[in-house]
């Protein structure tokens, strides 16, 4: 499954639009305030609502279906001490997993998610941002994942990438994202995105 996730309308409604492969809109969201976001389905509104830096809680009709975390992965210690990368922890509907964000240089931003240890699910986002509007491809293998990989887009956009500014007029910004640690860089899976290219016809 490929979808598009774009932001169409700035400040204050910050609303977006989901198409799918062929360019159809078929779902919209939006973040009516910063840490706040939802997802318009056919039969729930989900919505994501940061508490602080290191929680968020995730509903469908104002019921909890899950939640996202920001944790810390070790992966070595230097004198004694714990090293680690950063990682976003996701519940959703009683299944577990970890999104991990990899900046591979020019228009190479990556955001991978993994259900154990198999990648399910991968975000790019565009570097290029026209007019403040940030703009996003999303992969995933089946409908559940997609449905991982809307949401934790929506929790981006609502934090990480916030339209926050009060900026007017044109704007264009083309910002490449590189991530020093390679512990992190290794855990986007170059063959993913391919994979379900092919799968959905597409190059």
């Amino acid at each position: 499954m490929i979808y598009r996730l774009e932001q169409t309308v700035r400040l204050p409604q910050r609303e977006h639009e989901i198409k799918n492969i062929v360019g159809e809109t078929i779902l919209n969201a939006g973040v009516p305030s910063v840490f706040e976001a939802y997802l318009n389905l056919t039969n729930a509104i989900i919505k994501i609502s940061t508490d602080d830096a290191a929680k968020s809680t995730i509903t469908s009709n104002n019921q909890k279906i899950g939640e996202i975390h920001t944790r810390v992965e070790v992966t070595k210690k230097i004198l004694f001490l714990p090293v680690g990368i950063e990682y976003n922890y996701i519940v959703l509907n009683g299944s577990e997993y970890k999104m991990y964000e990899s900046g591979l240089g020019a228009n190479q931003h990556y955001f991978s998610i993994y259900n154990g240890n198999n990648v399910v699910a991968v975000i790019h986002k565009d570097d290029r941002v026209v007019n403040y509007l940030n703009k996003y491809t999303l992969y995933a293998e089946k409908d559940d994942y997609m449905f991982v990989a809307l949401i934790c887009t929506m929790f981006l956009e609502s934090t990480a990438f916030c339209d926050r500014t009060g900026g007017i007029g044109n704007s264009v910004v083309d910002s490449p994202y590189y991530t020093a640690q390679k512990e992190l860089r290794n855990k986007y899976d170059p063959s993913f995105i391919p994979k379900i290219k092919a799968l959905e016809g597409v190059e």
